[in-house]
């Protein structure tokens, strides 16, 4: 098995210096999760460069034994063919380690799970955010410039947003580029927890929707499915059953009716008539005879003040015949 580095134990690591990319960034972003004190050296001076305990995009080397993870010489590819940058290689080694570390220390609902909490494993965490976060970054790296990606990827904005900070040039003050690194890392901190969290909560929403699943059966609701939990809750789980329309309280105390996704989709599985879409208030409960109803969106999803009238809209949906 190969050795990985103790990261709590480290000192120092060293990045390139000059133009800095998402990739270096959220790799040295990812490893201040796990020690927020090593000393972060911009440099691609050989001698600095064996002085130091890991050198990240820079040296090309890479070697976990001995914390060396550049790509520029070529470091291999996933199996579905994208190649590994700096961020992909620390992610690889480490990303299990930082999704533990972030989901112990967050505080969750005990209330939505009736004080039993599903365990989440972090590695399945760690394997999405790789698909959702770390190979669209590893990619643009590689690929060099977005005119080679599809230019719908979020990606692209990400790395527009590293590389506003760059922007600054002609302005008369005192900004320093390892300064700009350094900021940059921070943010980059914030999206992998954002997208660690999402993940977890993605996968604990599948417990959460198979139990409402089944009582919504228990009580009666013929692909309906109610939860009745004032967190609008991700229901990607309830594609493979045979519910239509899912029914969620909102924060604001409005319901909430939405249509559920065919599987591995996100194209409904029946769309609500299409005679309500873009219609509120009285105007749709005129249509529908729900006097509560609030706004239909898109025939896609609609809002409710009562749960018997977000039931009740679900329950007209179901029956209505396909547009």
């Amino acid at each position: 098995m190969t050795q990985i580095k103790n990261i709590s134990k480290i000192e120092k690591i060293a990045v390139h210096d000059g133009a800095f990319n998402t990739d270096d960034v959220f790799a040295v972003g990812a490893l201040l999760y796990l020690n927020p004190n090593f000393q972060i050296i911009r440099t691609r001076n050989p001698k600095i460069l064996e002085g130091v305990d890991m050198r990240i995009d820079v040296g090309m080397k890479y070697n976990p034994e001995t914390g060396d993870y550049d790509h520029h010489q070529g470091a291999g590819e996933r199996e579905n063919g994208i190649p590994y940058a700096a961020f992909g290689l620390i992610w690889k080694d480490y990303g299990p380690q930082i999704c533990d570390f972030i989901m112990e220390k967050v505080n969750l609902d005990k209330s939505i799970f009736n004080n039993n909490i599903p365990d989440v494993n972090s590695n399945d965490v760690a394997k999405t955010v790789d698909e959702r976060l770390v190979q669209p970054i590893d990619l643009y790296d590689c690929n060099g410039h977005p005119k080679n990606l599809d230019k719908s990827k979020p990606i692209i904005l990400l790395q527009e947003m590293i590389n506003s900070s760059l922007a600054r040039w002609h302005l008369d003050e005192d900004y320093s580029n390892n300064t700009q690194f350094i900021e940059n890392t921070e943010f980059a901190k914030k999206k992998i927890k954002e997208s660690i969290l999402r993940t977890q909560g993605e996968i604990l929403s599948s417990f959460v929707c198979q139990d409402a699943y089944e009582q919504s059966k228990k009580n009666g609701y013929d692909k309906i499915v109610v939860m009745n939990i004032r967190k609008m809750i991700p229901t990607q789980s309830l594609s493979e059953t045979d519910a239509l329309y899912c029914v969620q309280k909102g924060p604001n105390g409005d319901y909430s009716v939405k249509s559920i996704y065919k599987p591995g989709t996100f194209d409904s599985k029946k769309l609500m008539p299409v005679e309500w879409a873009g219609k509120k208030s009285e105007e749709l409960s005129k249509i529908t005879g729900v006097n509560d109803a609030v706004f239909c969106f898109k025939s896609f999803s609609a809002s409710v003040r009562s749960l018997e009238g977000a039931i009740k809209l679900a329950e007209l949906a179901r029956d209505a015949k396909e547009n």
